[in-house]
């Protein structure tokens, strides 16, 4: 009877023993798996029966550090400690929980203490080293980390943790190169192994590699797309060179999975928004943030693009101004207000706020272009002809294909009575341009009101040679290019009757193939009622002074020309 006791207690035991294994080889797995609350539980299910197993509260410390729970950590790798004081890797989770902690010295204690008990004979435990230089290096002690990483590769050659961890030595104190060369023995080790892509890429920075920084980071996405660090570090980077649209897609993904997203990086992403064109994007975000940050420039900025966007350009007005209050506004707000401005018929205001846009010269040519052109033009209709000549030359030397603007400031140095500088002008725009209409028409101007006769004819002339056949394109031109051809030849000094009474019917037929193009200039019906009237065909010059009138109603010359024209008949 006895002799089946002894046999029952004998299975008990050996049945609690394999549960007990089982138990912890269940923790193991799970947190191989990263289920580490299950494992907490487990572990402390175990304990519960195995109190001394120093090994299982090796195991608890670890999974409750995987959770977070640094204070339980903590104790569970004391505990393992009491039990056994010589179990080294209960020392080195100590030491890295006392890191997390910001317990440096702590830390460094511990490490210290364990690692003098190494007899001399003996190799130091290498995770154990691992976290003392890890500790070092979070202590600013580049150099002593150095030390204690280079030791541990010594005595494990094959450890990547200590690669990684000379490899960030030699990051703090500045030499690329040498920690790109461990992170990618590391790699070489494990490509799998994300904290070394990692450190491999935050290499490169410190060389400012920043492209193979960027491809690195990359390709940590492509492995893990959630990797937090990853995704922060790729879109600084490509914010800083300027590729916001695809900052702002990284951004939108870090943030959507990051309840807790710092201020900064979220104010990060509706910059990029901004600067990628994304307004809509930009206003909505900059609403959640602005009750923690109302006076952010970048929120202020992100309202004032929005209302413009939607056409509330009264508000748009209103943010910009404000955001100039407080920060320096950008090329592209001042663009905008300039633009908020003149859609509220406010001009003047826009061309000063395109004005304070092109101190920046870093914008592309083409919009400084275009802007030099709008605030010209708006001095031109308000008849301020010396600063809008101004803008029309700076428009001109930034951008020499602009012919347009050369041809605008000559008319405006006609305006002010400057014709020798509208013809030098009007010579260098029809020299960049020798097929150029409009050139070639006002070069005419400029030299007949010179009283230079010849040369006016000559480009008058040109002026309908480069049209060829585009003449509907150009009526414009072509109409006054005959205008003014028969009005040269109206002033011809002739000495016979005969001659002059040619010269009336060469006037005539000039006058009205510049009607043939453009039928709806008084000028040009007063100019041919003249001619008329110089023929003793007066029922043919009342038709034209009547239409002249019809056209231009308040002309007192087209309403005299009509009496006197009544008093002869």
């Amino acid at each position: 009877m006895s002799k089946i006791r002894s046999t029952v207690l004998m299975l008990i035991v050996i049945n609690t023993f394999l549960f007990c294994q089982s138990q912890i080889e269940k923790c193991r797995e799970l947190l191989s798996k990263g289920e580490f609350s299950e494992a907490v539980a487990i572990c402390k299910e175990y304990l519960a029966n195995k109190p001394r197993d120093y090994k299982a509260w090796f195991i608890l410390a670890s999974a409750y550090e995987k959770i977070g729970d640094l204070d339980s950590a903590e104790k569970a790798a004391k505990k393992s400690l009491e039990i056994n004081d010589e179990f080294m890797d209960a020392y080195a989770i100590l030491v890295r929980i006392q890191r997390k902690t910001g317990n440096l010295l702590g830390a460094y204690k511990t490490a210290k203490d364990a690692l003098n008990m190494t007899p001399k004979n003996k190799p130091k435990h290498v995770p154990l080293l691992i976290e003392l230089g890890w500790t070092l290096l979070a202590a600013d002690s580049a150099d002593a980390a150095l030390v204690v990483g280079s030791e541990a590769k010594i005595s494990e050659p094959l450890n990547i943790e200590a690669y990684n961890l000379v490899g960030y030595a030699y990051i703090k104190i500045g030499q690329g190169v040498l920690a790109a060369s461990n992170f990618e023995e590391a790699i070489k080790m494990d490509s799998t192994s994300l904290d070394s892509y990692r450190g491999l890429a935050e290499a490169y920075l410190v060389d400012r590699k920043y492209t193979e920084a960027a491809k690195i980071y990359s390709a940590i996405l492509e492995k893990n797309p959630k990797d937090r660090r990853a995704q922060l570090a790729l879109a600084r980077l490509l914010y800083r060179a300027k590729v916001y649209d695809k900052c702002a897609v990284i951004l939108k993904d870090y943030i959507t999975d990051n309840d807790t997203a710092k201020q900064d990086v979220r104010l990060m992403y509706i910059d990029a928004l901004l600067q990628s064109n994304q307004y809509d994007e930009a206003f909505k975000e900059a609403s959640e943030l602005s009750k923690q940050l109302p006076e952010s420039p970048v929120i202020i900025r992100a309202f004032a693009n929005g209302y413009y966007k939607n056409e509330q350009y009264e508000l748009a007005i209103k943010e910009f101004n404000r955001l100039k209050k407080i920060d320096t506004l950008r090329f592209d707000d001042y663009r905008l207000l300039g633009f908020a401005y003149k859609k509220t018929k406010k001009d003047l205001l826009a061309a000063e706020a395109w004005d304070e846009a092109l101190k920046d010269t870093t914008a592309p040519v083409v919009m400084r272009s275009y802007l030099l052109n709008e605030i010209a033009s708006i001095l031109m209709l308000s008849k301020k002809y010396e600063q809008a000549a101004k803008y029309f030359k700076m428009r001109f030397e930034l951008d020499p294909a602009a012919v347009g603007a050369a041809i605008n400031y000559a008319q405006c140095m006609m305006q002010l009575q400057r014709y020798r500088d509208a013809v030098n002008a009007l010579k260098e725009a029809t020299s960049r341009n020798p097929n150029s209409p409009s050139a070639h028409l006002n070069l005419g101007f400029a030299y007949y009101s010179l009283k230079d006769t010849a040369s006016a004819i000559l480009e008058f002339q040109r002026t309908l040679n480069v049209v060829d056949t585009a003449t509907y394109k150009y009526r414009v031109e072509v109409a006054e290019a005959y205008r003014m051809l028969g009005l040269i030849k109206m002033v011809e000094k002739k000495m016979t009757k005969v001659e002059s009474e040619q010269k009336w019917k060469d006037a005539i037929a000039l006058l009205k193939k510049s009607l043939k193009y453009k039928d709806d200039i008084g000028q040009t019906h007063f100019l041919l009622g003249k001619c008329y009237q110089n023929i003793a065909d007066f029922d043919q010059a009342m038709r034209e002074y009547q239409m002249a009138l019809k056209l231009d109603p308040k002309n007192k010359d087209f309403e005299a020309a009509i009496e006197n024209l009544k008093k002869i008949q």
